[in-house]
């Protein structure tokens, strides 16, 4: 049984974790809201399956120059369920802005990836699809809430279900992020 879940709602009409009918996201999402695709039954395995979100308070740093990986996250993978869909919120640190209090260009890019690193988790295989990376200096405007909500699909491949050690990878100076939220489902969606 598929469905999407609330992940943002900055008008705060649905809560974090609501589950909601592909055609409410659609709505939701035109209006600024963050969804992800879900299937339900994945969710209920246990604690981290089908869907997990982090956040970090005022925003964990992206690196500025050289890439590297950030923002710790994690999902029960199951080996047979190969699509992840991600997004993060990112905001403007202080760095991002002159002297005149302008929004400077931004610059960079980052990925959702793996990361075996973290204590007991799989080693996965996290191939990024179409829209897989993000383009900082492609970010716009900031939204009305002074930020951007941006994402990707990706596939994702092991040998075994269990734990998945994932992240953020890359580069983009300026910029903070304030939650990450990770899904997998068995269509791309």
């Amino acid at each position: 049984m598929g469905g999407a879940i609330v992940v943002w709602d900055p008008r705060g009409q649905y809560r974090e974790g609501a589950l909601v009918d592909h055609d409410t996201a659609r709505a939701l999402s035109t209006r600024g809201a963050a969804c992800l695709p879900v299937e339900r039954e994945l969710m209920r395995v246990n604690a981290l399956a089908g869907y997990f979100r982090r956040a970090w308070g005022a925003g964990w740093p992206l690196p500025a120059a050289q890439p590297g990986a950030v923002c710790q996250m994690g999902l029960y993978a199951h080996h047979d369920v190969n699509h992840l869909h991600w997004l993060a919120r990112l905001h403007p640190s202080d760095e991002a802005f002159g002297a005149d209090g302008v929004l400077g260009r931004l610059a960079g890019s980052f990925k959702l990836a793996s990361d075996a690193s973290q204590m007991g988790a799989l080693v996965a295989d996290v191939d990024q699809a179409e829209r897989g990376r993000v383009d900082v200096a492609a970010l716009g405007d900031p939204d009305e809430a002074g930020g951007w909500t941006v994402g990707g699909r990706a596939r994702i491949r092991t040998n075994i279900d269990g734990y998945v050690g994932l992240c953020l990878h890359g580069a983009a100076r300026g910029l903070r992020v304030v939650w990450c939220a990770v899904s997998q489902t068995r269509a791309e969606v």
